[in-house]
């Protein structure tokens, strides 16, 4: 873990980011007796955002074959939208502006991206779990969802999706708020995530995962995930970036949801500042957080 960030309480414009990994599974740990330092990192990063006071949060979240399935597009833009409740997570609508979104699909149209825009979605735990924990309701805080393709080919690549994330930032900077830029997904699991188990029922769904748990857990690689924070959090921009997909598929059919990260942190425009760490085996997946303000050291780009 890096040094505390320290950010003033909301005042003018200003930049943050965070972001954090996702496992429905810990919803089985009502007692919370696992993932405890990832658990501890999710409170100070919740301080860390209400401390700052955000006007806005622009969302960069996957989609697990839910809200999207026959037609998968690189890139989805959110202008209506609700959770979908799986795994227990949370329902209800997001307070999205949906004239703010359709203006930021126009802008990233003009920067050359062919993005989607999506319409009463329902967005499931890829982007209600990190949203819970940070802000409990989903109507807590203004925000716009843009959905990273990172579940089935054709992938956006890793550069592309950087170069989207910029273009987001340019769009947001304009805004002249305070703005939360929120990733959610990675790090490295391998959960069994195909186009077949996306046609079953939720709870046959949700049961594929159950009784694929020893063979997941046994796919986190803990050093794959530091070099990726580390990364993050020096000057190794430019590496991270051209991380092609043969690399990031070591991290499994999961790993690629570090895309989210990656968008978020290219909009920021700020390297990490602090990141936590924790392989939790029970949640199949390396539970990592990084988080950065734009009172620390930009992004090597």
């Amino acid at each position: 873990m890096g040094n505390p960030i320290r950010v003033p309480i909301g005042q003018g414009a200003g930049t943050i980011v965070l972001c954090a990994s996702h496992s429905p599974l810990a919803v089985r740990d009502p007692i919370e007796s696992e993932g405890l330092a990832f658990r501890e990192g999710i409170k100070k990063a919740r301080s860390f955002v209400n401390s700052f006071d955000p006007e806005l949060v622009i969302y960069f979240g996957p989609d697990h074959l839910r809200a999207l399935n026959n037609v998968v597009p690189g890139f989805t833009v959110v202008e209506s939208g609700s959770g979908y409740g799986d795994w227990g997570g949370p329902t209800g609508d997001y307070a999205i502006d949906t004239g703010l979104a359709a203006k930021l699909a126009d802008a990233l149209s003009s920067e050359g991206f062919d993005i989607a825009v999506g319409k009463n979605l329902k967005l499931d735990h890829g982007f209600g779990q990190t949203w819970q924990q940070i802000f409990e309701s989903l109507d807590a805080r203004p925000v716009l969802p843009i959905i990273v393709n990172c579940a089935v080919p054709p992938l956006p690549s890793v550069r592309r999706t950087a170069a989207l994330g910029r273009a987001v930032g340019k769009f947001g900077s304009a805004l002249n708020r305070r703005i939360l830029y929120l990733g959610s997904g990675g790090l490295s699991h391998d959960p069994p995530l195909t186009r077949a188990a996306a046609d079953l029922p939720e709870a046959e769904r949700e049961q594929r995962v159950l009784d694929d748990l020893r063979r997941a857990a046994e796919r986190i690689d803990p050093k794959w995930d530091a070099a990726f924070l580390n990364a993050l959090s020096g000057p190794d921009w430019q590496w991270l970036e051209g991380m092609e997909q043969s690399y990031v598929a070591r991290a499994g059919i999961g790993g690629n949801e570090v895309r989210t990260w990656v968008a978020a942190f290219a909009a920021s425009n700020v390297a990490a500042s602090e990141t936590v760490y924790e392989s939790v085996p029970e949640w199949i997946t390396g539970m990592g957080i990084a988080m950065g303000s734009d009172r620390g050291a930009p992004l090597n780009k």
